[in-house]
């Protein structure tokens, strides 16, 4: 009876050490898409700030309405504080994913741990009888 149970063991451990694994799979792919959320992120933020930083002149339009010249476009005050809001959202979508990785790396961290416990106690339980 002893035997049954040790064997009833491993394979209740070794459905778990099959859970854990797909676990941290599914937080490496996690990883890799929060990877490439960043870089895009990262080349959209500089692509803004690319837009502030062209050199302008700045004038009146015939509404009256500030613009800025650059030589490109025409921005009116408010196109230019929206490239700073855009900016600025994206620096708080960045803080954000960053957080989030740090979250999915501890969980990972945690995942691979389990696993190898349960990993170091199936050969224990199988010597068993």
């Amino acid at each position: 009876m002893h035997h049954a149970k040790s064997v009833l063991d491993i394979v209740v451990e070794g459905a778990l050490l099959g859970e854990l694994r797909g676990i941290i799979d599914e937080l490496d792919v996690m990883l890799d898409i929060r990877s490439q959320q960043r870089k895009a992120l990262r080349e959209f933020q500089n692509s803004i700030q690319d837009l502030i930083a062209r050199p302008s002149t700045v004038g009146l339009s015939k509404s009256k309405e500030v613009i800025w010249d650059d030589g490109d476009a025409k921005r009116t005050v408010y196109q230019r504080r929206t490239f700073y809001n855009t900016l600025e959202t994206g620096l708080r979508l960045l803080a954000s994913l960053e957080n989030q990785v740090l979250d999915i790396r501890i969980l990972k961290e945690r995942a691979q741990r389990t696993e190898r416990d349960v990993s170091y106690e199936v050969p224990v339980i199988a010597g068993e009888g």
